[in-house]
């Protein structure tokens, strides 16, 4: 679902999340960083991360297909 987007509908879904999930995801994806890597930036464990990046990818995916039906039920 999330492969199939474009980078803007992206770009707009993360700049509404909260910033703790946000960054995570921007650090795990974008930045190709790992969990440990990732943890010591945001200074929590590493078992933590993957709780954060869990939920973090929950959200995006929701934000995503509240847009495409957005998008589907304003075209018609």
């Amino acid at each position: 679902m999330i492969e199939q987007r474009t980078s803007e509908e992206v770009r707009k879904a993360l700049d509404k999340m909260a910033a703790g999930p946000r960054m995570a995801l921007v650090m795990r994806y974008y930045s190709d960083m790992s969990y440990d890597e990732i943890a010591d930036a945001l200074g929590v464990r590493r078992a933590f991360v993957g709780v954060v990046l869990l939920r973090a990818r929950h959200e995006l995916r929701q934000a995503l297909e509240g847009n495409a039906a957005l998008a589907a039920g304003g075209a018609s």
